[in-house]
């Protein structure tokens, strides 16, 4: 099955005045079956997320499609802390550029996390390695009203500290196919809480919308806060493998914690067409490496960066 985005292969610019991204964007605005992130991901039972684990099962593009297709944040209409939320209720609804803290250390849970909240709201992913005055300086900074984390995390960050910020927990499943993870909301007591009410899915991102911000230090060593919309990220990711000249037997292999911006950019497009190979940032690069080596039938394009 083709994916919904092969009609922008081979595009090249129709003249010396027009970039690469400039042909993408044109082509894709006008086709009215590409609107949200949602149109851009297959129906396919090709892999399209792999474990290191290799007993692990590959995530199946359907699969993943099903999962950010009915995916919603938990979220408490009343907290047992009054200063968790907004005094007015209206301002406590999730919706399409909310901003979501995302904390969660590399692998194939952070990498589906990564896809779903961005596309119904603006995830800013965050070290998982930050201390608490990080997090809450990140927090203050971006205006997030959501962290999502673990449990061992949210109680090493003291994140019942943070002020009108809903704290979800994520846990990965047991067994079956790689990445696929429940959600709950964090109490104030420091363990996992239900949901208070049902959550069903928000409205999708459009194109215009900001999925995904990223914070870099650049060349001067402050750090900067860079948005990319949803038709900035498919036209990136489509100009790299263009450039690139990728296929669909080829594997993107992660060695690096998922905060790079190209490496952002590779990976969602391979997410939408190809296959991701997400290893964990804990293993080695030798160990890395060597499982690449060992398990791979395909041309691989290693991402290795700190």
């Amino acid at each position: 099955m083709a994916s919904p985005l092969s009609f922008l292969r081979g595009l090249q610019p129709s003249s010396p005045d027009h970039s690469l991204g400039d042909t993408l964007a044109a082509a894709l605005t006008s086709q009215n079956n590409i609107a949200t992130l949602l149109d851009c991901l297959p129906d396919s039972p090709r892999p399209a997320l792999y474990d290191s684990d290799p007993a692990r099962a590959p995530l199946d593009h359907a699969s993943l499609r099903s999962f950010v297709q009915h995916f919603a944040l938990p979220f408490s209409s009343s907290s047992s802390s009054p200063s968790r939320l907004d005094a007015n209720p209206k301002r406590n609804r999730l919706g399409p550029n909310t901003r979501v803290l995302l904390l969660l250390p590399t692998g194939p849970l952070n990498a589906l996390a990564l896809l779903a909240i961005s596309a119904y709201h603006t995830c800013a992913p965050v070290n998982a390695a930050c201390t608490p005055a990080e997090l809450r300086e990140d927090a203050v900074r971006l205006g997030a009203r959501v962290l999502v984390t673990t449990l061992e995390d949210a109680r090493r960050l003291e994140v019942e500290r943070l002020e009108g910020i809903e704290v979800v927990l994520v846990r990965g499943r047991e067994g079956g196919m790689a990445g696929l993870f429940d959600m709950c909301l964090y109490d104030d007591e420091g363990g996992e809480a239900k949901a208070s009410d049902a959550s069903p899915p928000t409205q999708l991102h459009s194109l215009t919308d900001q999925c995904l911000i990223l914070h870099t230090s650049g060349t001067s060593g402050k750090k900067k806060v860079v948005p990319y919309s949803l038709l900035s990220l498919i036209v990136g990711t489509c100009a790299v493998v263009e450039s690139w000249d990728l296929r669909e037997e080829d594997v993107n292999c992660g060695f690096a914690f998922l905060s790079l911006s190209l490496l952002f950019l590779a990976f969602y497009l391979y997410v939408y067409i190809f296959r991701v190979l997400v290893l964990d940032s804990r293993l080695s690069f030798f160990l890395q490496a060597l499982f690449l080596l060992l398990s791979s039938r395909h041309r691989q394009y290693v991402r290795a960066a700190d």
